[in-house]
């Protein structure tokens, strides 16, 4: 035993009989954290109760639903209104993510290797409220798009004129893409760009 090596065999060694579990802690944190018992205290009445929490379904029992009783047992209120809860971000299996099964990925080592955009965009293509499961393979083919996504922007960036070109910047503010007469004096191509754009504005709308 650890304790017997570093403090001898002698050393008495006990379990604390007053430390609060994980889930029975958390379960007064939307109160305890406010100055409570003391229920005049300023951050006590300005933040309890709140509108909502944002949480993982995972935990809904475990921690949200102490959350509740805690609120009636101790203050006599509900301490949120709403439950926002969202899915997991899960393994490429479909495991839940630990470190005791040690499939867990590091954000930041996931943005060195398929950068930024790639991360953000493969998680907001997930379903909202749905678990994803998050693999390589999806980010790299999202690497790959975003990076296309990053070209295109970079190619209109370079087609608009210089910051000093006024008269330039002036025919681009005059262009009225939401006038017949005006698009109907525009080649074919960007006739086809513009109703894209505006099918896409109605259909978002």
């Amino acid at each position: 035993m650890k304790a017997h090596d570093k403090y001898g065999k002698d050393v008495e060694i006990y379990q604390d009989p007053d430390v609060l579990d994980t889930w029975f802690s958390s379960a007064l944190w939307p109160f305890s954290t406010f100055g409570w018992p003391d229920e005049s205290a300023e951050d006590f009445k300005r933040f309890y109760p709140t509108k909502m929490l944002e949480t993982g379904h995972d935990i809904l029992f475990f921690r949200v639903a102490r959350m509740i009783m805690m609120g009636f047992e101790f203050t006599g209120t509900v301490p949120f209104s709403y439950v926002y809860h969202h899915g997991l971000i899960r393994d490429s299996q479909g495991c839940k993510m630990s470190k005791t099964l040690g499939n867990v990925i590091d954000p930041l080592d996931t943005i060195k290797e398929f950068g930024t955009d790639a991360l953000r965009f493969t998680l907001a293509l997930g379903t909202a409220g749905q678990d994803l499961n998050l693999s390589t393979e999806r980010l790299t083919e999202n690497k790959a798009f975003t990076n296309k996504l990053w070209n295109a922007g970079k190619f209109v960036l370079y087609s608009l004129p210089n910051r000093d070109n006024v008269s330039g910047w002036q025919n681009i503010q005059d262009c009225k893409f939401n006038t017949e007469d005006y698009l109907l004096r525009l080649p074919l191509p960007e006739c086809w760009v513009v109703s894209k754009l505006h099918m896409l504005i109605d259909d978002v709308t």
